[in-house]
């Protein structure tokens, strides 16, 4: 029960009175349950709300389901103001009145930590940022939050001149040889049929610094959002785990991971670039994760890529089998026009447009 703004436990006493104890100098409810899913597990998560036997307010706490039945979540999320009195079974009677408390009016959600397609409420929507693109349009009741590198993949409101959008997009992509332009373009629409169909290659765009293969990239990522050459989704600079779960998270969305180059002060760095990108696009390439081990020796679950990679590099990668991996577009001083590329960027605001009505 609650008295005076605390948990208590009143217990009969052989005489048929009633001891009121005290379990703690709060009380709870929790007002959420949010599933987080990341499209390989879907966690719970209780949001819980207390205040103190002061009247003081505590602040929300998003406590994974695991960790709500031991009660140590208290300390982390309200500090030791919120005390938990000592006493046999204090803890478990407290996590059940909290439970029985919050059995009516707790609001249920579920949010995706992933991009692309997904089945929501029975109909196929493809995830973004701020929602999702549906067969009628925008879903703002679909809740996305993707991490950092992804942020911006956000894609707008399908627009009303969708064939004009399409001509001008096409327009802007003159601004090189068809050999680099077609392939680029072709992997952005071929991103999306990931879902049906896992891309079992790479784009890799190798040239010399200042041939602008990191501004060719950059606008194939522009389908996906307002990204720029400064907050692409990836850089090798990254640890491999971390491009790893990138491109696992970034579903049926190209990704560009910028700045493949193995060289350095030191072969190790030169060895370490290397390993990256073997790990990356040998994964890719074939639609598996690399296999791991827990401290325990239990196999880990890896992430299979999603997405399809757009890699950009002053270098190739080292090894046959891993090139056959790669579709190699050669960019040369020349092969760009800066002043068409910079038409391209300027109407590079209408290219994820086109992907929603894609």
């Amino acid at each position: 029960d609650e008295q005076r703004g605390r948990i208590v436990y009143k217990r009969e006493r052989p005489d048929g009175f009633l001891d009121v104890v005290p379990l703690c100098n709060w009380t709870g409810r929790i007002v959420e349950e949010r599933v987080v899913d990341d499209g390989a597990t879907a966690e719970m998560n209780f949001i819980i709300k207390g205040t103190l036997d002061n009247g003081r307010p505590l602040p929300p706490a998003e406590v994974p389901a695991a960790q709500f039945q031991g009660m140590s979540w208290t300390t982390k999320f309200w500090g030791s103001d919120a005390v938990i009195y000592s006493g046999r079974d204090g803890r478990d009677r407290i996590r059940d009145a909290i439970q029985r408390f919050s059995m009516e009016g707790k609001a249920r959600r579920t949010i995706f930590k992933h991009s692309g397609w997904r089945k929501v409420g029975g109909e196929w929507v493809f995830l973004h940022g701020e929602g999702a693109v549906g067969a009628s349009g925008t879903r703002d009741d679909v809740e996305v939050h993707l991490e950092a590198g992804l942020a911006a993949a956000v894609l707008p409101d399908i627009p009303d001149d969708l064939p004009d959008a399409v001509r001008a997009t096409l327009a802007a992509w003159t601004f090189g040889p068809d050999r680099i332009t077609l392939p680029v373009l072709a992997a952005v629409f071929r991103a999306p049929l990931c879902e049906v169909a896992r891309a079992v290659f790479s784009l890799f765009l190798v040239g010399s610094t200042g041939v602008f293969k990191t501004e060719i990239a950059t606008l194939a990522q522009r389908f996906s959002g307002p990204f720029t050459a400064h907050s692409l989704p990836g850089n090798f600079s990254s640890t491999a785990n971390a491009l790893e779960k990138l491109t696992f998270l970034g579903k049926d969305n190209l990704l560009v991971l910028d700045e493949y180059t193995p060289k350095g002060s030191s072969s190790r760095q030169v060895a370490e670039m290397h390993d990256k990108g073997e790990r990356i696009f040998r994964a890719v390439g074939n639609v598996a994760p690399r296999g791991r081990l827990t401290d325990t020796t239990a196999m880990r679950s890896g992430f299979t890529p999603r997405g399809l990679v757009v890699a950009t590099g002053e270098d190739l990668p080292l090894g046959q089998s891993l090139l056959a991996r790669l579709v190699v577009l050669e960019v040369n001083a020349g092969d760009v026009s800066p002043r068409k590329l910079s038409f391209a960027q300027d109407a590079a605001s209408g290219f994820p447009g086109v992907m929603s009505g894609y």
